[in-house]
């Protein structure tokens, strides 16, 4: 399936979409990790052979941990995550908090030895300005706060 070219290409797409809680659960993933690029064409969309569409968020690359520490939430306003979540609404994407919630629970989890092997395996062209042993500190020490801290800001209406 092809990516959306228009307006009215996307709206059928996500018309058919029907994991319509992964805009919550990403959202919330992007905010924490500080993401300022999701819009509407990093959205991998996979049709079923019933005609069904799943999409599948793509693209983090302008995310922690290429940009170290995690951007504020503040400042990802009137960029491309917040202007996708403001067409939320037009389109028929309602926000689910507990899809969001529990993506959160999910990221928390993932330990500093977690992030530490997954560096380890990572080709060294893919690394980014911090080093993995700062980075893998960084995680240690604010990870779990910075996604309780992505919850509250979603709690309260976010950019509203």
């Amino acid at each position: 399936m092809e990516l959306p070219e228009s307006e009215l290409d996307l709206i059928e797409q996500v018309k058919k979409c029907q994991n319509m809680t992964i805009f919550s659960a990403v959202l919330a993933i992007d905010i924490a990790l500080g993401n300022n690029d999701r819009h509407w064409h990093n959205w991998l969309p996979q049709r079923q052979l019933n005609g069904d569409v799943f999409l599948r968020a793509v693209d983090f690359s302008r995310a922690w941990p290429t940009y170290h520490p995690p951007r504020p939430f503040e400042s990802l306003r009137n960029e491309n995550t917040e202007q996708a979540w403001r067409q939320w609404h037009a389109l028929g994407v309602v926000y689910d908090h507990k899809s969001a919630s529990d993506a959160c629970e999910i990221i928390k989890t993932l330990s500093g030895d977690w992030l530490a092997n997954l560096f380890e395996q990572l080709p060294v062209e893919w690394m980014v300005d911090a080093s993995g042993p700062e980075l893998c500190d960084w995680w240690a020490k604010y990870w779990t706060a910075r996604v309780d801290d992505t919850l509250a800001f979603l709690q309260s209406g976010a950019w509203t």
